[in-house]
């Protein structure tokens, strides 16, 4: 899966965004630490992001995500150490204070970082020098911080006097559930990235988007995003994204598939129907499965040739087949019969009322 470019402008136009987006702004240019605060997966590493995009800082935007920081190996972590510091520090390594020189130390998840270690953090914050492992001179970098935390900072677990470094100024991220008026926007982004790295101009249907904007997404943007990509590939060849396919990736509805090599083989010498009545049309309007309905529609058109279906639905014979099986169904025979489909299994077949028939022979030349 290529990555998606991380640096592109937040999406979304409604007040709540438009206010994040005021403050990126504001504060992006000025040398002072932020605390961004908001849900899991409502984007604050964006935020982040942006403001060092925008900050005129020439260096590196350097990430470190807190709970991931082992409580011995801080120091070492945010200070780096010299050549023979200790037995395998066998060259010297810069730590994430000098990574971020003239540029931006992100601190993901605050929240989670121990408390034993928050004091090494706390000269560094107010301008001091560090002195990496090993040395004794001290190195004065210029960085800036920015924090991002899912929930509120309190004494139980978190140093006050940290907590006043890193909380400048705030910026709030709304979860997905109050800006559902941007959902389309950021859908149509993400699916115009995918487009440009897959090639494959797809677009959901209406009544997709419309599940996709009443949903509250626990998740929020990142879940989204995941619905996006599952929809995307799970769709096929097709240019459509139906509903079906977003409830199955919201609420677990996960399709069987089935291997090629249980599907039978083509047939030749299938029943061809050439024309349908409203009584026939009206049975399909019935069906109440989207998906069933036109897999249904396409094998009255085609005239129950699997494979000619399946070339139009730019999937192979198995994959129709496998798909015929999602739907409940243990073979074909069975969608045939329920749905009166002429059954190209037989040489003769009774049509569905209104419905008229060809039988396509097989030649008898042999070469």
């Amino acid at each position: 899966m290529r990555n998606l470019n991380p640096d592109f402008d937040i999406k979304g136009s409604s007040p709540a965004i438009n206010g994040v987006k005021l403050l990126i702004e504001t504060y992006a240019p000025w040398d002072i630490s932020v605390l961004i605060t908001g849900e899991k997966g409502t984007g604050k590493e964006l935020v982040a992001r942006q403001m060092h995009n925008r900050s005129g800082r020439k260096g590196n935007f350097v990430a470190q995500n807190c709970g991931g920081v082992p409580e011995g190996l801080a120091p070492t972590l945010f200070y780096g150490h010299r050549k023979g510091a200790f037995t395998d520090a066998r060259d010297d390594k810069p730590g994430l204070f000098l990574l971020a020189e003239n540029g931006t130390l992100f601190l993901d998840e605050a929240e989670a970082m121990p408390l034993s270690i928050q004091p090494v953090l706390l000269r560094p914050l107010d301008g001091y020098g560090i002195r990496p492992i090993g040395s004794t001179a001290e190195i004065y970098p210029n960085f800036r911080v920015v924090a991002a935390t899912n929930q509120e900072l309190t004494p139980d677990g978190f140093r006050s006097d940290l907590l006043d470094r890193l909380d400048g100024f705030r910026i709030h991220m709304p979860p997905l559930r109050e800006i559902r008026e941007d959902i389309p926007e950021i859908v149509e982004f993400y699916l115009e990235q995918m487009r440009r790295n897959y090639g494959r101009r797809k677009q959901f249907t209406s009544d997709a988007l419309s599940l996709l904007k009443n949903h509250d997404f626990p998740g929020n943007t990142r879940q989204l995003i995941n619905v996006v990509k599952y929809a995307y590939f799970g769709s096929n060849m097709h240019d459509f994204i139906g509903a079906d396919l977003v409830e199955r990736r919201l609420f677990g509805k996960t399709a069987v598939e089935v291997p090629e090599k249980d599907a039978p083989a083509y047939e030749p010498g299938r029943v061809v129907p050439v024309t349908g009545n409203g009584e026939v049309r009206d049975r399909i309007a019935a069906i109440q499965n989207p998906r069933e309905r036109e897999i249904v529609e396409a094998l009255l058109r085609h005239g129950g040739r699997m494979r000619d279906v399946a070339a139009e639905m730019h999937i192979t014979y198995q994959g129709l087949y496998g798909r015929i099986r999602a739907l409940g169904y243990p073979g074909t025979e069975e969608l045939y019969v329920k749905h009166e489909i002429p059954n190209y299994r037989t040489r003769t077949s009774k049509a569905p009322p209104g419905v008229r028939v060809e039988v396509r022979q097989r030649s008898s030349h042999v070469m």
